[in-house]
């Protein structure tokens, strides 16, 4: 009987794994077929000879002896783990680009449908009903009926209110919006009647969202920016305004 050299990387007797090496018999012919049913059954190409994967076995004339996995080799195994592994990696980081480009959608809904249409019965849609709202500007509108108090507020005082965003930069369960809101005067603020004037204001809002709901949000804006183009807040340089449009319940614009 004449011998081979097939450093087969599949477990056998002589293995540390302890598999057995009883394996069928095939035709020395049946290498390629091997190699390809191989190719099929993981996918993958043959990335080294085919007589590599396969043990030292006495040959007899004609006949080959095989190991008992002649399908996946221990080689073919370690890619096809590699590849596996990197495939559930791709898997994670498409689902999390999918969950945050979900969450900004969320977001951008809020600003262009909630705020700039008007649309309260959305806002039930995109924040929880126990949602913190934090804005050192407007304290207390908690959940989503606080919310919608919040928003019918400004849009009575500014009816021609709107919001463009400027960017939205998500991470993880966050969205940050960086936004312009624009509007007139023309209905009253927090007890400041109106003024009948256009005020541009910017500002930041950080939202931490769960299962498709805005759950928990940080405001900072230019609210002083926005008093000044109102006329009801000093420019620097100017003498504190008094007039009609500062009431009882503005004692900060009065010094």
């Amino acid at each position: 009987m004449a011998a081979e050299e097939w450093p087969c990387l599949s477990a056998g007797a002589n293995d540390p794994d302890g598999a057995t090496n009883a394996g069928p018999v095939a035709h020395p012919g049946a290498k390629q077929g091997v190699a390809r049913k191989m190719q099929q059954q993981t996918g993958l190409g043959v990335e080294r000879p085919v007589s590599s994967c396969f043990r030292r076995r006495e040959v007899m004339p004609g006949k080959l002896k095989l190991c008992a996995s002649t399908i996946i080799c221990r080689h073919a195994k370690g890619v096809l783990g590699q590849r596996l592994q990197h495939g559930i990696e791709l898997i994670h980081t498409r689902r999390a680009e999918m969950s945050a480009e979900e969450n900004k959608m969320v977001v951008r809904r809020f600003f262009e449908e909630a705020w700039n249409q008007g649309n309260l019965a959305l806002v039930d849609q995109l924040v929880a009903s126990n949602s913190l709202n934090h804005d050192p500007a407007n304290p207390g509108f908690d959940g989503a009926e606080g919310m919608k108090q919040l928003i019918s507020t400004y849009r009575a005082a500014f009816p021609d209110i709107h919001f463009t965003i400027e960017a939205l930069i998500a991470e993880g369960d966050q969205v940050v919006a960086r936004w312009i809101g624009t509007g007139t005067h023309n209905g009253t603020l927090m007890g400041m009647s109106a003024t009948g004037k256009r005020a541009n204001v910017t500002g930041i809002t950080i939202n931490r969202l769960a299962g498709g709901k805005i759950e928990e949000s940080w405001n900072n804006y230019d609210t002083l920016g926005m008093l000044q183009q109102l006329g009801v807040a000093p420019m620097p340089g100017q003498a504190i305004p008094m007039g009609p449009h500062v009431t009882e319940e503005q004692p900060h614009l009065q010094g």
